[in-house]
């Protein structure tokens, strides 16, 4: 387990602030940040010596939760301050966004990020184990 976190964390933390950048999570309509993590755990893996393709598995899933975590919580904040600053700016003109419509943006973006997470570690175990073979017939091991 020990010789994972190394990987895990790294993909992980790359991907899940790529997720939370609200340009660059364009990338993930398709989850392709959460897959990207796995990939990049599997890679790290492989050259580490690592074997067998539940640990892969195993790994993808724990790099795609990190990855989830931070992007849903880095997600929820840019969400949060454009609200903030949705309701600031309109506050003056009687078309403005009113307090519960706030909240509900805030309580949707929650329930998205859950969402997230799970697809998150879906994605990710599918990635590095997908990522293992692939590695491993190129390495040749």
């Amino acid at each position: 387990m020990s010789s994972m976190l190394k990987p895990v964390l790294i993909g992980g933390i790359v991907c899940g602030i790529l997720a939370g950048i609200p340009i660059v999570n364009c990338l993930n309509a398709c989850c392709l940040l959460y897959i990207l993590a796995g990939v990049i755990t599997a890679h790290m893996m492989i050259n580490n010596g690592e074997k067998g393709l539940g640990n892969f598995a195993v790994a993808g899933g724990l790099s795609g939760t990190v990855a989830g975590i931070i992007g849903g919580i880095l997600s929820f904040i840019f969400s949060l301050i454009m609200n903030v600053l949705s309701t600031v700016f309109n506050l003056s003109t009687d078309s403005g966004m009113h307090v519960s419509e706030g909240i509900l943006g805030i309580g949707a973006s929650a329930a998205g990020g859950i969402i997230g997470i799970i697809f998150a570690v879906i994605f990710g175990a599918i990635s590095g184990a997908i990522g293992s073979v692939v590695y491993s017939k190129i390495k040749g091991i």
